[in-house]
């Protein structure tokens, strides 16, 4: 190991440590505490200063997942979750995003956790924005589409009815912004 490498690690370290040290000093934020300030924003209030707080979708970086948390949010919408529906997604996942089984029992989890963060409809709008910036153009088209008939089936095969309602306005908007 060169001593550059070593002298400049020592730097790097000092600074963040200077810079960590010099926050806590300036008294500009009383409450330094994560735990306190993500609390306070899932109340609705003002995060404190010094941290960035971001809806979990925001962090999203797989088109495939937030195709799936649209989907999964807009099917526990309109019928309740049940073994039997969560089948019928994982292999719709499977088929339409050529995953293999174990990712797509993981993204059908992780799915169904970021279309549960806040409301419903307001989160679905987070998710489209997402998905829309992920993707553009005719391969966002499509994933709206997927997305339309993923939902329809699973609609038609867990709940034993014909899906004879227009499509969700969210999904509908989708296809149209594209």
């Amino acid at each position: 190991m060169s001593i550059a490498l070593v002298l400049g690690s020592m730097l790097a370290s000092g600074v963040v440590g200077m810079q960590v040290q010099r926050r806590r000093d300036s008294g500009e934020n009383n409450k330094n505490n994560a735990s306190l300030a993500l609390t306070e924003y899932a109340n609705g209030e003002e995060p404190i200063s010094g941290f960035l707080v971001q809806h979990p979708v925001d962090c999203i970086d797989d088109p495939r997942l937030a195709a799936l948390a649209i989907v999964t949010g807009c099917v526990e919408m309109e019928i309740d979750w049940s073994r039997r529906t969560q089948r019928h997604v994982i292999l719709e996942a499977e088929t339409h995003f050529d995953i293999r089984l174990d990712e797509a029992v993981t993204m059908i989890g992780v799915a169904r956790w970021l279309a549960g963060q806040g409301d419903a409809q307001e989160t679905l709008n987070r998710l489209a924005r997402r998905l829309q910036f992920l993707v553009q153009g005719e391969e966002y088209d499509d994933m709206a589409m997927t997305i339309e008939m993923i939902r329809r089936r699973v609609l038609q095969k867990t709940a034993d009815v014909m899906v004879q309602r227009e499509p969700l306005q969210l999904v509908h908007d989708m296809r149209l912004a594209g």
